[in-house]
């Protein structure tokens, strides 16, 4: 049975897999705990559904979020941009984010 959200959609979850969570989510991760069978049937079913791992999800489980939080005041002088686009270049390298509040524009931005 698939699971429904709070707009009556229905979504799926690891459970309409036919294996365990914990085996999806071996197979998911590359883990070489899984039957070469076993994971190709995972995957067969992982394409087909267009299934995606939940990222907040896995950032509450695993405790890290993967993301930079970054507090600057006047973003628009030429040396704080620089920082950012190289800062935000090595967080991307890292599979990072970079979340950015400007003090002068309080607003955040989320490249």
């Amino acid at each position: 049975m698939l699971a429904k959200k709070r707009s009556g959609v229905e979504s799926l979850t690891v459970h309409d897999v036919g294996v365990s969570s914990q085996t999806v989510s071996r197979v998911i991760n590359g883990s070489p705990k899984v039957r070469e069978s076993t994971r190709n049937r995972v995957l067969e079913v992982v394409a087909a559904l267009k299934f995606r791992p939940n990222r907040m999800a896995q950032s509450l489980a695993s405790r890290r979020s993967n993301q930079i939080g970054l507090i600057t005041y006047a973003l628009s002088d030429l040396g704080p941009t620089q920082v950012l686009v190289r800062l935000e270049e090595a967080a991307r390298d890292r599979d990072f984010n970079v979340v950015v509040i400007d003090g002068v524009r309080r607003h955040i931005i989320i490249p």
